[in-house]
């Protein structure tokens, strides 16, 4: 089974409270207990070994989930608020799937001063990134493996820059000036490394080349870290969820 599904596996434990309980702060604060639970139900499904990091599945599933929380906060309690109602009708009113008592922890969490500073500093944050992905809440490992179930190659880390920077209005228009200049510089750093005859390369040696591009751009990975992927991407999680499905 393709990385897609290890995704959205991880996204449905990451969404289920009785599994992976939502009233905590960040996923590193769960009981050990709880953290062998999810990498056991995640191992008897996926045939991971070798392949991909306990550590990267528990981070991942924690990256789900604090999207989880967030669509949560933006969906159901703000518009709540916005609504005028009192606290203790956005208590009774938790949305689908949610356990009352985790509800009600999470909006007591996002009523506090300093979630409420938190929010303001995030937002103000978001104002300064200067090349804002458009995908949505599509991973990276997912486009990635979407991608070369398509295509039958690895995506290059400049095409994923691409990808992840186009309008949302299904042309090949840039989100932005910024990164439309930046991937077009690259392009022809590429086109100069790219040997003469170009058919003599294969698609293997295009990716190398552009991954050495993109490197070049925007700096060498940090710590294991992939630079421009986002807090914690690591080539494990990117590039090694190939077919993992028990029995496949």
């Amino acid at each position: 089974m393709e990385a897609s599904k290890l995704a959205e596996f991880l996204g449905t434990i990451a969404r289920t409270g009785s599994i992976c309980p939502l009233n905590t702060k960040h996923w590193k604060h769960l009981s050990k207990y709880v953290l062998e639970n999810i990498l056991r139900i995640v191992h008897e499904n996926f045939d991971l070994q070798g392949k991909v990091e306990d550590s990267d599945i528990l981070s991942h599933v924690g990256k789900l989930q604090k999207e989880f929380k967030l669509t949560l906060k933006t969906r159901y309690y703000k518009e709540m608020v916005q609504e005028g109602r009192s606290i203790e009708a956005i208590y009774e009113n938790n949305p689908p799937g949610v356990h009352d008592d985790q509800w009600k922890w999470l909006v007591d969490q996002w009523g506090t001063p300093q979630a409420t500073a938190q929010s303001e500093k995030a937002k103000e944050s978001r104002t300064k990134v200067r090349y804002p992905h458009t995908a949505g809440r599509t991973g990276y490992a997912t486009l990635n493996a979407q991608f070369a179930e398509k295509e039958g190659r690895e995506l290059s880390r400049l095409e994923q820059f691409r990808f992840q920077h186009l309008r949302k209005d299904e042309t090949d228009n840039f989100s932005s000036d910024a990164a439309e200049q930046v991937y077009d510089e690259a392009c022809k750093m590429v086109k100069d490394y790219m040997p003469i005859p170009e058919s003599s390369s294969t698609p293997q040696d295009n990716v190398a080349i552009e991954n050495e591009v993109y490197t070049q751009v925007f700096g060498p990975d940090k710590n294991g870290k992939m630079l421009g992927y986002g807090r914690g991407m690591t080539k494990s999680r990117l590039f090694g969820y190939g077919s993992v499905t028990r029995g496949s």
